[in-house]
């Protein structure tokens, strides 16, 4: 089987971020593998950790057959690696060979005596389906995601709220509500190594959808993302009491609140103002990037916890008519501001607890901190 090489090596990058290093999982045979299959003029790159299956199709010039499954880390390296025009794969009966800048031989894994088959996860009972942009599934990976705490002490801050009115995510002191409307009733989490996948995506339509399987007599709950050459199941908890206790109306109460002020920013001025004051602090305490926002008039002075710094931002639009102070945690600032798609974003604040950061669908939560 030959192939294009920069085709082959598009898909053999979008496939990398599938590969699971779970070292929990390590001694699952069909682990950190990647499977090659073709029949006809279709060649399929599927990957799989037991909880989520991604299929990655790439069109064959010529109709041909090949299956084989190989570490995929190596794999993905060196063809990533190659600068030969084409790529040359043929299997014996323990190896994958590769031919590029050179012959390169991959072991085939085997379980006991047959090759490992990887495991796909179907949704023989679909009960909802729809269509959502592939940009909106980014803005959960590039928004939502800044609030994932994988060591987080509560489960349901490591994961994704998914319902239908957007898709939520908080930590103990921030969280982030991005708004768009699903056209069917959902109540669902999503987990970080799912969400990871969505950058497999485009811009454009992606399919979507919910149903469940019967396994050993229990409804599981799954759901399947499919757009042009990329399909991507997973399954979903079914611990419903996970579901209900995210604080759903108060993390969305907080963000749609109507604050006292609300004023615009150009982004890069406040970056460019807290990447400058970042670089004097570099004391060891717990007030270590914290910064003073002192609201007034038309700007924001904003110090460092020391007050020994300060910078100077002038609002775009808006005017606060009587002064305020809000010290915020200047490197989640900074998170949030640099996912922006937008040049402006809006800061709304004044009632002492919290200020919100937004900017198209999308509302940022930051709680206020103490100087100690």
């Amino acid at each position: 089987m030959i192939l294009q090489a920069e085709k082959f090596q598009e898909v053999c990058k979008s496939i990398v971020g599938a590969v699971d290093t779970d070292s929990a999982l390590k001694n699952v045979a069909f682990n950190d593998t990647v499977e090659l299959v073709a029949d006809g003029k279709v060649l399929d790159l599927n990957v799989t950790n037991g909880e989520y299956y991604v299929k990655v199709s790439l069109p064959l010039d010529n109709e041909d057959s090949i299956h084989a499954v190989v570490d995929a880390k190596l794999f993905l390296a060196l063809i990533s690696k190659i600068t030969t025009k084409t790529v040359e794969l043929t299997t014996n009966d323990s190896a994958l060979v590769v031919k590029a800048n050179g012959t390169y031989k991959f072991p085939l894994k085997f379980d006991v005596d047959s090759m490992v088959v990887l495991p796909k996860i179907k949704v023989s009972n679909p009960t909802s389906s729809f269509v959502v942009p592939g940009a909106t599934l980014m803005t959960i990976l590039n928004n939502n995601s800044r609030e994932i705490n994988v060591n987080a002490t509560k489960q349901v801050q490591k994961l994704y709220y998914l319902d239908q009115e957007g898709c939520l995510t908080f930590t103990n002191s921030s969280a982030c509500v991005n708004s768009f409307a699903l056209p069917t009733t959902i109540k669902v989490m999503l987990t970080p190594k799912l969400v990871k996948l969505f950058k497999l995506f485009k811009d454009s339509d992606v399919n979507v959808t919910f149903g469940f399987e019967d396994v050993s007599g229990i409804a599981q709950t799954r759901v399947m993302f499919a757009q042009d050459n990329v399909e991507i199941t997973s399954i979903l908890t079914n611990d419903q009491s996970l579901v209900n206790s995210f604080p759903v109306a108060a993390i969305r109460g907080r963000a749609n609140k109507v604050f006292d002020n609300t004023v615009t920013f150009d982004k890069k001025d406040v970056l460019d103002a807290i990447d400058r004051l970042l670089l004097f602090d570099t004391t060891n305490t717990l007030n270590r990037g914290i910064g003073i926002f002192e609201f007034s008039e038309t700007c924001v002075t904003i110090y460092d916890h020391r007050r020994t710094n300060n910078e100077v931002v002038a609002y775009t639009s808006g005017n606060v008519e009587t002064p305020y102070v809000a010290n915020l945690d200047l490197e989640v600032v900074k998170s949030m501001l640099s996912t922006l798609d937008s040049q402006v974003f809006n800061l709304s604040f004044g009632d002492n607890q919290a200020v919100v950061i937004s900017f198209g669908n999308v509302k940022n939560v930051l709680s206020q901190k103490q100087i100690r």
